[in-house]
């Protein structure tokens, strides 16, 4: 957790951007090992999910 100083909006929303930005690449680098254009899909429509999810829950998981 951080420090009560430290808990400006900006913090905040810098720590959000990056946290949400690893669950991207995570998809990204498993989206670049994918052959099928189908998995791709997919895979590709459950990053969108999981990393909207991410974004919506940071204050909980975090703060």
């Amino acid at each position: 957790r951080l420090q009560d100083e430290l808990r400006t909006e900006s913090v905040r929303g810098q720590a959000r951007e990056q946290f949400t930005g690893a669950v991207d690449r995570i998809f990204d680098t498993v989206e670049s090992v994918c052959v099928a254009s189908v998995a791709r899909t997919v895979l590709r429509a459950v990053r969108d999910t999981v990393v909207s999810v991410a974004r919506a829950v940071w204050n909980w998981i975090f703060f």
